[in-house]
């Protein structure tokens, strides 16, 4: 009933047999306890509108597929922090579908690892969230929450690098938590302007700048 799946079963159920079902539910529910007010959808008509279950998991499996796809940039920005240039070409390369990641070596400067995040990273984040948000409000924030954690590390190894590059991101997801907070509230869509108002307020808290917002 909840996925709209009607073949788990080993015996094939019949429309007779949706029928009775229905019928034995309705009866137990009128001996049940007055105080018990839930009503019980119809197996038979859930069975004979199943588009709205192919419907949901199609919309499940955009909202996976987003989930994946900003988790992917979230690893990069933690390579960023970490100055991990073979993770940040492989995360790169991931997004990007390409089978072919660039080498790359020797070690980024700071700045170099700050342009990371304002020109690739964080646009990258932005436009994959926002399209999960459009989509459940509710769950984007539920990944929200995880990928903040996922940059700060557990307690007992959190993520080291550059501190104050691991705040400017830490800062920009939770603007991102604001911004999605103050559209619900005005009822309206995503716009251009969050990234670079988000990307400002994240490197206002740290000793670094953002000159191209």
């Amino acid at each position: 009933m909840i996925f709209g799946r009607f073949t788990e079963s080993r015996l094939p159920l019949t429309l007779n047999d949706l029928g009775r079902i229905d019928h034995q539910m309705a009866e137990f529910q009128k001996h049940a306890d007055e105080t018990n007010t839930k009503t019980r959808t119809s197996v038979l008509d859930s069975y004979r509108n199943q588009k709205k279950f192919k419907e949901a998991r199609h919309r499940q499996d955009l909202i996976d597929g987003l989930d994946r796809c900003a988790g992917e940039v979230v690893v990069a920005m933690i390579a960023v922090i970490e100055d991990n240039l073979a993770a940040i070409a492989a995360s790169t390369s991931s997004i990007r579908h390409n089978s072919r990641p660039e080498r790359r070596t020797g070690r980024m400067t700071v700045s170099e690892r700050h342009m990371n995040l304002v020109l690739e990273q964080f646009p990258q984040f932005s436009g994959w969230f926002d399209q999960m948000s459009q989509l459940d409000r509710n769950h984007a924030q539920v990944c929200l929450d995880g990928y903040i954690k996922l940059i700060k590390g557990p307690p007992n190894c959190p993520v080291r690098g550059d501190t104050n590059l691991k705040r400017a991101v830490i800062a920009y997801l939770e603007g991102k938590r604001c911004n999605t907070q103050e559209r619900a509230n005005a009822g309206s869509a995503p716009q251009r302007s969050s990234t670079s108002t988000s990307v400002s307020a994240a490197f206002s808290n740290s000793s670094l700048s953002a000159p191209f917002f």
